[in-house]
């Protein structure tokens, strides 16, 4: 057995109510490690062979809940979820931090393979070697906070019957609100409160299961590494190397990236994407802190991390005595809940980021798709006949409301918007009789993910391509975009969602390929994971491009669908140090095709046959010839 797994991952058949142990022999961890890989794997192999028919958010999809062999031995790592995406129809490796993964590990799993559908709502209880299927319904219905809390007080009372001489921590938990309930497609996995595994929506997945939260407690020693002497070794220099990095992300979390890239880089969505420059200080770290918005650090939130990238907010709630304590929301949060809808005020934005997470969204993903609706509202494609109230930019109570409503479906817009932004833009365009590009150009989306708050227009940010979500295996998603030449931007999140390292306290990826040998005691370098990551890649890929059952992203000639937003080709920017940049189709194609080479992509975009069987992936091979012309 290598170091630093646990050794089992448990099958859980809802349908049948049944729970057994599974393993995978050393040569399918070291090929795929854990994480992002490794449940790329486990779905595409046992789903390939009818991939374009599996419904997402169907009994026959499998949810993957994973860790990799570094967790609970690293300081920050994180717990991945994926499956097949009810957005894109691809796979996500979709993660979160937490010390759910830790608890895994402690519990002696190294993951959860989740199928089937329960008769009714339920929970998992996971304690120790013990997996119990337990009757959810009333916590059916309830929000994140809600629910969280009672199923942990019900879990509590018991572990103190059991074991009254012990403090017992309030266990780990991952669960869904409302919106994953009612099958809405930007919906997370959200992890304790505030914390999500929220592209892909998962969380729909998990609703399309009946399965209302996972809760894991675990008394047993973590895994130990294979070398333990260079393992100390690694992890004392990377906690000294993670101390003096990012000092103002232990200070003001992410949201510090508010001026920096909406001044510095021009990349901030702003009114749905028509612009993305500011000169706006009210969402700055400085001035959050100084009006009193931000209160305390979050202290450890993830396990063993030196970061605490987390924090508490305090909200006044207006008309009340009240108020409103959670997390102080990050840039990504910021972004798509405040700038996003023309709305600066740090409490509104905290009052929408918070609302958001009760109701288990993805937070990104309903964030434009509500700013997408903001603009049909202006452009007058909709009107207040279809939504029954106004959209105005600013407007953070309409905000709140729509959101409402499209975690309850309790409109007939509120269940079109539940679609999903590229979906809902087909369904307003069918039903106002226009053509759907005219309805699509304002869905800022690729492979029908929504885009993180990062453009590309201007060319300053990290996403500097123009090809960086266009051919992105995970679409819109920020923190997984693609390089022309498969450089570190691309690379490394590959390996840190594998391995499940954290962004923030990865270690450069020569040191995570000694992190990875001393923890397992397989042998790891450089180029070894970067033949892991290529071989997500391309499973990735192939998922995507055969989709289905009512999309997927080749045409009829069986090229591939690899394009930008109609805004971002066709609209300069307005104002700031990068106005009049827009993207170059020209700059576009020469990026496409050098991706496409040196990816080992034919001129239409799929994965070569002689690539595939070079990697091992025969599986992957064979479904593609479903679309190869």
């Amino acid at each position: 057995m290598p170091g630093g797994y646990a050794g089992r991952f448990a099958e859980i058949d809802l349908s049948k109510g049944s729970v057994k142990e599974v393993t995978f022999p050393d040569d399918v961890l070291k090929n795929y490690v854990g994480g992002r890989a490794l449940g790329a794997y486990i779905v595409f192999s046992r789903l390939a062979d009818r991939w374009e028919n599996i419904d997402p958010l169907g009994p026959d999809n499998i949810l993957v809940v994973l860790t990799g062999p570094v967790n609970g031995l690293y300081p920050g790592s994180r717990t991945c979820v994926t499956g097949k995406s009810p957005n894109s129809n691809g796979i996500l490796g979709s993660s979160a931090g937490s010390w759910f993964d830790a608890a895994m590990k402690m519990a002696g799993w190294d993951g959860f393979i989740i199928t089937g559908k329960a008769s009714s709502p339920v929970y998992l209880w996971v304690l120790d070697d013990k997996i119990e299927i337990r009757d959810a319904s009333k916590y059916w219905g309830k929000r994140v906070t809600e629910a969280r809390n009672g199923i942990l007080r019900e879990l509590k009372t018991e572990l103190d019957k059991k074991r009254p001489s012990r403090h017992h921590r309030p266990p780990p938990i991952a669960l869904i609100g409302p919106s994953g309930e009612n099958l809405v497609r930007n919906s997370a996995v959200i992890f304790d409160q505030e914390k999500a595994a929220g592209r892909g929506g998962y969380g729909a997945v998990m609703g399309s299961k009946n399965l209302k939260a996972i809760v894991v407690y675990g008394t047993k020693p973590l895994p130990e590494p294979a070398d333990k002497n260079s393992w100390a070794t690694l992890r004392t220099a990377l906690m000294q190397r993670n101390i003096q990095r990012y000092a103002s992300y232990r200070r003001w979390g992410t949201g510090r990236g508010i001026w920096q890239f909406g001044w510095w880089t021009a990349s901030l969505p702003i009114r749905n994407w028509q612009d993305e420059w500011h000169d706006n200080i009210s969402e700055t770290g400085p001035h959050v802190y100084e009006h009193g918005l931000w209160v305390k650090q979050f202290w450890a939130r993830c396990w063993n991390c030196v970061q605490h990238c987390y924090k508490t907010a305090v909200v006044n709630n207006p008309g009340t005595p009240e108020k409103l304590v959670s997390e102080l929301p990050d840039y990504e949060n910021q972004a798509t809940h405040g700038s996003i809808v023309n709305v600066w005020d740090p409490d509104e934005i905290c009052r929408n980021t918070t609302l958001a997470n009760d109701l288990g969204y993805d937070t990104i993903g309903i964030g434009n798709t509500l700013a997408f609706a903001f603009e049909l509202f202006e452009k007058g494609i909709i009107t207040r006949d279809d939504v029954g109230y106004d959209l105005k930019w600013g407007d953070a109570a309409a905000w709140r409301r729509l959101q409402e409503d499209v975690a309850y479906k309790k409109t007939e817009f509120g269940k079109i918007l539940a679609l999903g932004e590229y979906r809902a833009a087909l369904e307003i365009a069918k039903r106002k009789g226009k053509k759907p590009e005219d309805v699509l150009y304002y869905a800022i989306h690729c492979k029908g993910i929504e885009w993180g708050a990062h453009g590309i227009r201007s060319g300053l940010d990290y996403t500097r391509w123009t090809i960086s979500y266009a051919v992105s295996v995970q679409g819109g998603d920020h923190t997984s975009i693609a390089s022309p030449k498969m450089e570190d931007y691309e690379l490394t999140p590959l390996v840190n969602d594998t391995a499940m390292f954290c962004n923030f306290t990865a270690p450069p990826i020569d040191q995570a390929a000694m992190w990875i040998t001393a923890v397992t005691g397989f042998s790891f370098s450089v180029d070894t994971l970067k033949t892991v990551a290529w071989r997500s890649l391309m499973i990735q890929r192939a998922a995507l491009l055969l989709g289905g059952p009512d999309v997927r992203w080749v045409d009829d000639s069986g090229k591939a669908i690899d394009v930008n937003p109609g805004r971002m080709v066709n609209e300069p920017l307005p104002s700031g140090p990068a106005k009049g940049k827009k993207v170059d189709p020209t700059v576009f194609q020469q990026e496409l095709q050098t991706y496409y080479q040196t990816h080992g992509y034919d001129e239409k975009g799929i994965p070569k046959s002689d690539v595939l069987k070079q990697l091992g992936l025969d599986f992957v091979d064979k479904a593609l010839t479903r679309i190869r012309k």
